[in-house]
């Protein structure tokens, strides 16, 4: 360990080893330590207020910013300066799916379930699905109006971004290879920094999110024979300047786990508290290849299998019982993916224990918040029903149009009844009775038509 205060800057692409390796080097110095995790440029200009304080910055590469923000002048208050490299084809890989935690962030659960469903496919049969072809949904997913090919030609100008920084840094930097940080193979390092580095093998919350394979090489399991045939004449010159030379060999039997791929997409979106609300898992997805054969995203009815709310109420029954609520589409497909605009049937059953008067039905609708969107409940005379028997069943109907913004909503379900005009409390009621996802682009909620209570004796 070291104990006399060192500034050093870590300079990287996204996804290449730069939170473990700032991990290292917290644990490996002594003393008063200011850590500035990926701010937005990387200088310090502040160094008065910073003497006689180990420094430690890990600032991600962005063209974006220009090469000024990551010239050796802007870095020149640092000590020490660490470039990480990475392959640029587990690059490739690595920065696909924790862009695919993009589908999350925008809640837009259905297409999320999609990519996660495509992602198992490659998991059962690695050869079924080339890395292109995943990567071309995903683009297709995120929307934009941006196209596969330039998205590619974007991350090929961030490669030679990289480049320039690294020449202009020269030998006033020290590149380090992200594959000698997994293997950790860093004498050099320590060797350059004066230093004695400590063994950590798990970075510190909240950035263990980012921890995926923890190894490298894994493209190879990614890739088919046509992903090389796109990539190779694109990238090659990247590799031999990295030194990675011309090795484009791939495994007679690719192995892609879930950890690595639709497992590691579900642990990242629970952990960011995306669908927080909602209890489902990687089975809930079966693998779906028409969506990758297909790029066609039609707008169609569409269930999601094995989602429900964490959390539903289920009150005391006082006389009458609710069972199975759930969405139809008109024709009376059961759905729990909206679309913007569509017309949908929320029904549930009333099953009677014990006579009554003046009993109506009620749903409401609210966002992950616990906040009513939606309310509709009768209101008519001739929707109340005026006695029901014991024993018999109530069938409740409402017929509503989707206005709401993309997300996940819950809906609830309530019978009341009422003596001389006066409404009793709840003979029976559930909260977040049912979940639902929609995709739509305008908010609001409205009832199409008034609802409908059928009785009917068993």
């Amino acid at each position: 360990m070291i104990s006399n205060p060192i500034k050093i800057i870590i300079l990287a692409p996204g996804k290449s080893g730069t939170t473990i390796l700032l991990e290292i080097l917290k644990q490996s110095v002594h003393g008063d330590t200011v850590c500035f995790v990926e701010p937005a440029g990387c200088r310090i200009d502040d160094t008065a207020s910073l003497s006689g304080k180990t420094v430690l910055s890990k600032v991600p590469l962005n063209r974006m910013l220009g090469y000024d923000a990551f010239s050796p002048e802007a870095c020149s208050s640092f000590d020490k300066r660490i470039l990480i490299q990475r392959d640029p084809r587990d690059l490739l890989v690595s920065n696909f799916l924790y862009s695919a935690l993009s589908l999350s962030v925008t809640s837009d659960f259905w297409k999320f379930s999609q990519m996660v469903s495509a992602l198992r496919v490659k998991e059962q049969r690695p050869k079924s699905v080339s890395y292109w072809e995943l990567f071309q949904l995903l683009v297709r997913l995120s929307g934009g109006g941006i196209g596969p090919m330039v998205v590619v030609e974007q991350y090929l100008k961030d490669l030679c971004f990289a480049a320039r920084v690294r020449r202009l840094h020269g030998d006033r930097a020290f590149r380090l290879r992200y594959e000698d940080i997994v293997d950790r193979r860093l004498e050099k390092l320590e060797e350059y920094l004066g230093l004695s580095l400590a063994s950590v093998d798990e970075v510190a919350m909240p950035y263990r999110r980012v921890a995926r394979s923890k190894g490298h090489g894994d493209w190879r399991n990614w890739f088919l024979a046509e992903d090389v045939e796109f990539f190779r004449p694109r990238l090659q010159e990247h590799l031999e300047d990295l030194g990675y030379g011309d090795d484009w060999e791939l495994p007679a039997e690719p192995q892609v786990t879930s950890e690595r791929a639709s497992g590691y997409l579900m642990r990242l979106a629970e952990e960011r508290g995306k669908f927080c609300a909602l209890e489902y898992d990687a089975s809930s997805f079966p693998p779906e290849t028409s969506l990758i054969a297909n790029p066609s995203l039609d707008r169609r009815p569409y269930e999601i299998p094995r989602i429900r709310p964490k959390q539903v109420t289920v009150y005391p029954s006082h006389g009458a019982r609710i069972v199975d609520p759930r969405i139809e589409t008109p024709d009376g497909q059961r759905v729990n993916v909206l679309w913007e605009g569509d017309s949908y049937v929320y029904r549930y059953r009333v099953e009677v224990t014990e006579d009554g008067s003046g009993v109506s039905c009620g749903m409401a609708i609210n966002d992950q918040h616990g906040d009513a969107v939606g309310v509709n409940a009768c209101s008519h005379h001739d929707e109340v029903i005026e006695k029901v028997a014991k024993g018999s069943t109530l069938q409740a109907a409402f017929v509503f149009q989707c206005r709401l913004r993309p997300g996940v909503y819950f809906l609830n379900a309530g019978v009341t009844s009422s003596t001389d005009g006066v409404v009793m409390p709840f003979v029976h009621r559930i909260v977040n009775a049912l979940g639902v996802i929609v995709r739509s682009a305008e908010e609001g909620f409205q009832a199409a038509s008034p609802l409908v209570v059928q009785a009917t004796e068993r």
